[in-house]
């Protein structure tokens, strides 16, 4: 998205879409499935499937997939996404990434210093901070050269 554009394609393929200052052009290419209105500071798509929608407003893109198992929304600092079958959540800021998996067994997070894997099984727990790395007492691992020994 870009201060003068706003392009939507639904990769079905049925959906595009293009948006400037002065027009809103939406192409449904299987007729008829989309409906699209836009007031000064807010689009929204409809997929009358249905299962896609979008809004934007000056600060918020948002795509809802209705199936349902995908959501998305950004801002100018965070993009979130969230598949809602649900096991799969993400969540990036300008200095964090954190995957989790709700099934729920694994866990990630990274920061500028900072690598965490954890496995809630839970069997598996790894942290490597300041150049080591501990597993527990069942564990004893050979990986590229990398040896986690019995605590």
């Amino acid at each position: 998205m870009s201060p003068t554009t706003l392009q939507l394609r639904d990769q079905q393929p049925h959906i595009e879409g293009s948006m400037s200052p002065t027009t809103l052009q939406l192409r449904d290419q299987q007729p008829p499935h989309i409906e699209g209105s836009m007031s000064p500071t807010i689009l929204q798509l409809r997929d009358q499937q249905p299962h896609i929608e979008g809004s934007m407003s000056p600060t918020t893109l948002q795509l809802r997939d209705q199936q349902p198992h995908i959501e998305g929304s950004m801002s100018p600092t965070t993009l979130q996404l969230r598949d809602q079958q649900p096991h799969i959540e993400g969540n990036m800021s300008p200095t964090t990434l954190q995957l989790r998996d709700q099934q729920p067994h694994i866990e990630g997070s990274i920061g500028p210093t900072i690598l965490q894997l954890r496995d809630q099984q839970p069997h598996i727990e790894g942290s490597d901070q300041q150049s080591h790395i501990e597993a527990q007492p069942h564990c004893n691992y050979v990986t590229n050269n990398l040896i986690l020994k019995e605590v």
